[in-house]
């Protein structure tokens, strides 16, 4: 994956973007592997616990879970996307 800001992914991913859109991401990772630069998921609120310890720069979560996001965005600094495909 090229590098590209969150701005940009939200833009061509027509996602809700949540924070900081000037981050830079080099490539998408699973929770427990991801780090600075990195996006990962959450595509379960079961793996909602293993974001206090996950280091990605942003999360994405799927858009049918508005509630989740809602809940993450108030717990989490780190920037959200809401991905409504």
């Amino acid at each position: 994956m090229a590098s590209i800001t969150l701005a940009e992914l939200a833009e061509k991913l027509s996602a809700e973007l949540h924070g900081d859109g000037s981050i830079v991401i080099h490539s998408i990772a699973g929770m427990d592997k991801a780090g600075e630069g990195h996006i990962t998921f959450l595509s379960s609120s079961k793996y909602r616990k293993h974001l206090a310890e996950c280091q990605a720069s942003a999360v994405m979560v799927k858009g049918s879970r508005p509630r989740l996001l809602q809940r993450q965005c108030a717990c989490h600094e780190r920037p959200l996307f809401r991905v409504c495909h």
